[in-house]
């Protein structure tokens, strides 16, 4: 059997690459729709090197916190913004984001830690409108979310752990507790999956709390780390949870972690490594056939290497240094 490794296709390129045009994978030069994401995200790029991705059909900017709330900027496709909001809990002083999502509707789904004027502690997950407006705010005590995702459907779900007295590894913590829980649109809790038992150790929650989670219409990936080596790639079927179990990618020589993850609908597995190459960063995809990470190639577009942000159902989205890119993937 031969396995044909996959390529990327030019699909469309919004925003200026050199007055408005750039040169394709083909290299054929492109007319692109001038200054849409480019004003943008040089505007939102002022808050700082925050996180920029693509989710349920727009972009979602979280601005850095720092130990600090951050702010949230929604843009359109087309790259125009939508809305822009600080993230804000009614009656806490402190508030620390673990993770967010963008929605379809472009509401906007977080997790993390909230305190309160008298140093009371409260992990929550959040909702915010469309327009911006805090409306839903649940404790999830004592489960604390790291990591999110927001399904097609409008979903969340969520991976973290229970701690009991703050300690993960108390004794008397429920072995049962599940460590994926999944809410409806109203913050009710409709399932959950993976006994908290499996990870019973410092490793096992570091695992947890410092992975990524990405949901499509029928499958859930969760790309963990490991304190040392390679980490470990799992997927579920959301209709009945079966798991396969993959080897994560390798640290680097520089012993950089993987810094983003994302599924196609089609089932396709990406992420991206920051590295020594001379675009300072590879994006590959797993290899189901052998449960290999192999490179993917991607088009340059100068010397900034391209990121990736996320995907639009079957298509893969990537940065560049004043652009996003839309590809498809054939094989």
């Amino acid at each position: 059997m031969i396995i044909k490794p996959l390529t990327l296709s030019y699909l469309t390129l919004v925003g200026v690459i050199s007055g408005g045009s750039a040169i394709g994978a083909d290299g054929t030069g492109l007319q692109l729709s001038r200054r849409a994401v480019t004003e943008a995200i040089d505007g939102i790029a002022e808050q700082g090197q925050g996180l920029l991705r693509w989710s349920n059909g727009g972009f979602l900017y979280t601005s850095p916190g720092g130990g600090i709330a951050p702010s949230f900027f929604t843009l359109g496709r087309d790259g125009k913004l939508l809305s822009s909001t600080k993230l804000t809990i009614p009656g806490a002083s402190r508030v620390i984001c673990h993770a967010a999502d963008r929605a379809g509707d472009n509401s906007i789904v977080f997790a993390g830690l909230a305190w309160s004027s008298e140093g009371q502690r409260t992990p929550f997950l959040a909702w915010l409108s469309p327009e911006g407006r805090t409306e839903t705010v649940i404790s999830t005590e004592p489960y604390i979310p790291f990591a999110l995702s927001v399904a097609p459907d409008g979903t969340a779900w969520t991976l973290g752990y229970e701690t009991l007295n703050h300690d993960a590894l108390d004794p008397g913590i429920n072995p049962n507790a599940k460590i994926l829980r999944h809410f409806d649109r109203s913050g009710k809790l409709i399932g959950s999956a993976w006994p908290q038992s499996g990870f019973e150790t410092g490793a096992g929650l570091y695992s947890i709390s410092k992975g990524y989670l990405f949901v499509t219409k029928d499958r859930i990936g969760w790309y963990s780390f490991s304190t040392h080596g390679e980490g470990r790639y799992v997927e579920a079927d959301t209709r009945n949870m079966n798991q396969d179990v993959f080897p994560g990618l390798p640290r680097s020589p520089s012993n950089r972690m993987v810094d983003a993850f994302a599924l196609t609908e089609a089932g396709d597995v990406l992420l991206s490594m920051e590295d020594r190459t001379p675009a300072g960063i590879t994006t590959y995809f797993l290899d189901r056939a052998t449960s290999k990470w192999r490179p993917l190639p991607t088009p340059s577009l100068g010397s900034y290497g391209p990121i990736l942000l996320g995907t639009d159902q079957a298509d893969v989205v990537l940065q560049y240094e004043r652009s996003a890119a839309f590809y498809s993937l054939t094989r």
